[in-house]
């Protein structure tokens, strides 16, 4: 019979792996531009973008202080989809 153990939990990963590669070459981010891109992964996934969340995802309160109105500004640029073009 095989038996199946549950994986224990983890700590969130604070890797570059789920970033841009643009990210990855230039040799890491700031704070504040990877508090954007976990900000809109957050948000594109349906959960509410909020302290308690970025501090599951293993940012300090401090940082999030710091740094939340510059990464949110950030993120909402980046999310912006142009369509079409000039014709």
């Amino acid at each position: 019979m095989i038996a199946f153990r549950p994986t224990p939990p983890q700590a969130p990963d604070r890797s570059l792996a789920g970033f841009s590669t643009a990210l990855a070459a230039a040799g890491g981010a700031c704070v504040t531009t990877r508090m954007a891109e976990t900000m809109r992964e957050l948000a594109f996934a349906g959960r509410n973008v909020e302290r308690g969340a970025l501090f599951l995802e293993g940012y300090s309160l401090a940082e999030i202080d710091a740094h939340w109105e510059a990464a949110a500004s950030l993120a909402r640029q980046r999310s912006v989809r142009h369509v079409g073009g000039a014709s």
